[in-house]
């Protein structure tokens, strides 16, 4: 189906940015180096902008791209993880975000799974969850407690992770759509060796905020339909005696959503601004 998560569409995804990286517009604003094309965050935002309007923006590699190969490219530099590069440019890879867990909600510090030396690895174990796309995801970026004796800021460190790794198991979350988007991801003894450490050992939470800056860029602008489409929408759908668009509990509804649109727009030109000036994303 031509639905988010659903095979033939993300063929379809994989192909457009497979397309658009041997252009130079995979990611536009990355280092050349990266597989980037050495642009501007306005510039991409721009590209982002048009592709929305041409109905070719997908969320498949909005997770890898834009929040956690960043992140790990600030923290790694050596051959393997560069090697991770390439593909997820390309669309053949696809990430997802290991670090919500059901005890923490939205602590991002609050991190129960454990990983343990063993050996020149590390065994984890534990539970995440609410993880878009694991359940197509090649690779994931977790976050362990790897030392339960300091504060819980400092004893976390990162790991990527191939989802196919034995006792990593995804099960699906059904929601009202039918669709299944958000996931668990249980970990039962899952052995990673240390070259697939992001960061060092107590770093992770240098890893999250990494991550999380990178994510309230990605996420800022909104998707999905507009105000405009509603409209045009709501002219052709009857309601008592005319269109919904004549309906006055419809109307109050649509212009509350045009001024939270409106504040989500604004808002996000001023998340640009401040990347185009070289500061992070604050917290709006």
């Amino acid at each position: 189906e031509r639905r988010n998560w659903h095979d033939r569409h993300k063929e379809i995804a994989r192909v457009w940015q497979s397309t658009k990286a041997d252009a130079g517009y995979g990611c536009i604003s990355w280092p050349v180096e990266w597989g980037g094309a050495g642009g501007t965050a306005i510039e991409e935002a721009i590209f982002n902008q048009e592709e929305s309007r041409a109905g070719l923006q997908f969320t498949y590699f909005m997770t890898g791209l834009h929040m956690l190969l960043p992140a790990l490219l600030e923290h790694n530099k050596d051959a393997q993880s560069l090697s991770l590069i390439p593909p997820a440019v390309r669309g053949d890879r696809i990430w997802c975000q290991l670090f919500s867990e059901p005890s923490s909600g939205s602590d991002s510090a609050g991190i129960r799974t454990a990983a343990v030396r063993d050996g020149d690895g590390w065994l984890i174990n534990g539970q995440k969850v609410w993880n878009s796309g694991a359940q197509i995801a090649d690779h994931g970026m977790l976050i362990a407690r790897t030392d339960p004796d300091v504060p819980k800021h400092k004893g976390l460190t990162a790991f990527w992770i191939d989802m196919k790794t034995p006792g990593v198991e995804v099960r699906p979350i059904r929601m009202m759509s039918g669709d299944n988007e958000l996931n668990e991801v249980f970990l039962t003894d899952v052995r990673v060796p240390d070259s697939q450490r992001v960061g060092e050992v107590g770093g992770g939470w240098k890893v999250v905020i990494s991550t999380l800056m990178n994510e309230r860029a990605a996420l800022g602008s909104g998707s999905g339909l507009s105000w405009r489409d509603i409209m045009a929408l709501a002219k052709d759908i009857p309601s008592w005696g005319g269109s919904a668009l004549e309906d006055p509990a419809f109307r109050e509804w649509l212009a509350d959503l045009y001024v939270d649109a409106e504040a989500i727009r604004l808002l996000s030109f001023r998340t640009l601004t401040s990347l185009s000036k070289g500061t992070a994303p604050g917290p709006e």
